[in-house]
């Protein structure tokens, strides 16, 4: 768990670290040739070169002595941000922390989500999205419609999302501790989460915290004597749980 744990949050450092680093001047810079070129200031060497991001992954040298003048300004980070129209998409990764079973304690799993959708209005947007949690023994493939809003217009804004719909189900792992599962049939599929966005140039850094529900039907064999060893039940699950996730929204 602790080697789980020390991945994911050095996975979110990674990211961060590279949005944070990310923030430069934006330049116009006159050269005497008579061109103009346009672009980020990822290196400034003075009296010597300056070394530009243009076209978003493009990087350009200039030498000081081709340069007439430039002018640099702070960035304004609506102005990359405000996307409010078209299509986006949101994926995002993280752990799932939740009991397998009322014998189990809490540990953590995967999961993996990816929505596509389109702007509705300002700071509202829907879409359809496709994920894969895994629950203990048993792995979920949710397919839903999803809600999303921003709350306000800054740099750095609340998030709030729903999800809602249905997902199918598999045995990752036919034996547990209590029980032989032998098959397993989704549900209804719900969640509710809240985060906060960190607003990059072409696309923003979410961090969200969610609450989860799937409802399964398991198909299993008792394996102890007083609980019937060998009978074969069907319960209904419910599998509730807390999810901390990492994306990023294009």
């Amino acid at each position: 768990m602790a080697r789980t744990l020390i991945i994911f949050f050095g996975i979110i450092l990674f990211i961060s670290t590279g949005i944070v680093f990310g923030q430069h001047n934006l330049a116009k810079i006159h050269l005497k040739d008579g061109s103009i070129i346009r672009g980020i200031i990822v290196e400034n060497e003075i009296d010597d070169y300056i070394k530009v991001m243009v076209l978003d992954t493009q990087q350009v040298v200039i030498s000081y002595d081709k340069i007439k003048r430039f002018r640099s300004v702070s960035f304004k980070y609506n102005a990359f941000t405000s996307k409010q129209t078209g299509y986006f998409n949101e994926t995002s990764t993280g752990l799932i922390f939740l009991k397998s079973s009322e014998f189990s304690g809490v540990s953590p799993d995967w999961t993996l989500h990816t929505v596509n959708g389109v702007w509705i209005r300002r700071g509202i947007r829907a879409g359809l999205g496709l994920g894969f949690d895994r629950y203990g023994e048993t792995s979920a493939l949710p397919i839903y419609i999803s809600g999303r809003g921003d709350i306000g217009s800054g740099r750095v804004v609340p998030v709030m999302n729903l999800n809602l719909g249905y997902a199918p189900m598999w045995v990752k792992s036919t034996n547990s501790e209590w029980t032989n599962i032998d098959d397993v049939k989704g549900g209804m599929y719900w969640e509710i989460g809240s985060g906060i966005k960190i607003k990059g140039i072409n696309s923003s850094l979410t961090l969200n915290l969610a609450y989860k529900h799937q409802s399964g039907k398991l198909t299993y064999e008792n394996l102890w004597w007083w609980n019937g060893s060998g009978n074969v039940s069907v319960e209904k699950r419910n599998f509730r749980n807390i999810a901390f996730t990492v994306g990023m929204a294009f």
